[in-house]
């Protein structure tokens, strides 16, 4: 699915409170079935996946039963011998993933922790995979059963006559988007879903923020609590589906809000992760996170899960290094070797003199990790060519270049690693006044890079 070509909506998340049907942030959202069917309502709590954990006490719960039948329409556990049970599926979104999908009844027998946890990793790849394309997920070539070493079923999903396509696929209105609670009526609430089933996505979401907009208005007791969650929901939606404006206008409705999500680690990460901007929106998304502090970007960069995030918040470090390059230098210096790498690309048209021998010493610092050490030298190089020709001058003397580092590198071996992917005139003519102090491959390499560099300038 590509947001910025396809108009169709796939979610809509919206939360219930705290004081709600439970003690748990209910999250739920609408989603589009292809290729125009009406807005229907998914719905989940606040829980990720499956607790394997908890829910494998809950199936021995007084009980020494091994095998149980979990019905996902009446919600009823059942054992050969013991009483029924009520199952609170709304705790566990992956049976809620398979009643969408059309799945009647789960049988569990003899199941270990270990087989639960390969199962419930399995459903929950298929679960976000579905959520991110519904068209992406090929319900008949899923791995729905888990099996024993003796290919006996020990988890066994039961379905329709025939399982559902993917057309007919719909979620259930477990939770209505409306009750949460916003004081709006079960009338106004079934009216809202059915105005919005034909509508394009973007008046939907016009729609929902004008709904948001009211309720905070004409709240008789505080809710900010609650308008907070939603504001941030709001934003996130907007943002993966490319209305940069919407979010750009709710920022500026609720700036206490939204000011107050930027130091919030996990809701401002989640925010930056949810959009790519194209190059025409890039000031504008910029501004959006103008109160996230540096520290908490690099943090974001540390812990991000998929290239596609570390990208964009990478992003927005490169713009934010043009504005303060000095915050960011100081942040280098104790940062992870990770980030430190990030930096120092960057960086690289910052450095200046001055800055030359510090870099260098981390350089010399660094030698049992090649890679960070040649990150090193080339940042010393970029900050000033001639401060690293004196260093490496008096290393040659003190022949510290040739010492062996933990991987049986050398130091010199690095040098000429990051001379090659920057030779210019300089560095030929640092290397061809040295070659005869050189040995064996580091000889031959460096006397490579010099016929190599006269070849490509003579022609």
């Amino acid at each position: 699915m590509k947001p910025q070509t396809s108009p169709d909506i796939r979610e809509i998340h919206f939360f219930d409170s705290s004081h709600g049907r439970s003690n748990a942030t209910i999250k739920g959202s609408f989603f589009r079935e292809p290729p125009n069917c009406a807005m229907r309502v998914k719905c989940y709590n606040n829980r990720v996946g499956l607790s394997v954990e908890k829910f494998s006490d809950f199936l021995v719960e007084n009980s020494n039963e091994t095998h149980h039948s979990i019905n996902l329409r009446t919600e009823i556990v059942k054992t050969s011998n013991q009483p029924t049970r009520q199952l609170p599926i709304d705790e566990w979104p992956i049976l809620l993933f398979l009643r969408g999908l059309g799945c009647d009844i789960v049988h569990f027998k003899n199941c270990s922790k270990a087989s639960l946890e390969t199962w419930s990793t399995r459903m929950s790849l298929y679960e976000n995979t579905y959520l991110q394309d519904p068209e992406s997920l090929n319900i008949t070539e899923c791995q729905w059963n888990e099996f024993n070493d003796s290919h006996d079923r020990i988890i066994e999903c039961v379905w329709h006559a025939r399982k559902l396509t993917l057309h007919e696929v719909s979620g259930q209105s477990v939770i209505p988007p409306m009750e949460a609670p916003l004081g709006i009526s079960e009338e106004s609430r079934a009216a809202f879903i059915a105005e919005v089933e034909n509508e394009q996505p973007r008046d939907t979401l016009k729609r929902f923020l004008a709904v948001i907009r009211e309720f905070e208005s004409s709240a008789k007791t505080e809710v900010s609590d609650l308008v907070q969650r939603l504001v941030r929901h709001f934003g996130e939606l907007s943002l993966r589906y490319h209305a940069l404006d919407l979010v750009v206008e709710l920022a500026a409705i609720y700036p206490t809000f939204w000011n107050s999500l930027m130091v919030d680690d996990t809701a401002a990460q989640k925010l930056i992760a949810s959009f790519d901007p194209r190059p025409q929106e890039f000031v504008e998304w910029t501004k959006l996170f103008y109160k996230v502090p540096n520290q908490n970007l690099l943090s974001f960069l540390e812990t991000a899960e998929s290239d596609q995030e570390e990208n964009k918040i990478t992003k927005l470090i490169q713009f934010r290094s043009l504005q303060d390059p000095e915050s960011f230098v100081n942040l280098l210096w104790s940062s992870s070797p990770k980030i430190q790498r990030t930096l120092l690309r960057i960086l690289s048209t910052y450095w200046t003199a001055p800055q030359s021998d510090a870099l260098y010493a981390r350089f010399r610092d660094s030698l049992a990790d090649p890679i960070m050490a040649k990150a090193w030298f080339v940042a010393a190089m970029k900050a000033g060519h001639d401060k690293v020709f004196l260093n490496l001058e008096t290393d040659f003397l003190k022949r510290k270049l040739f010492r062996k580092t933990e991987n049986g590198e050398t130091a010199l071996s690095i040098v000429l690693d990051a001379f090659a992917e920057n030779m210019n005139r300089n560095i030929f003519d640092f290397l061809k006044s040295h070659l005869q102090q050189l040995k064996s491959s580091n000889k031959k390499k460096a006397e490579q890079l010099v016929k190599t560099f006269q070849r490509k300038n003579s022609s």
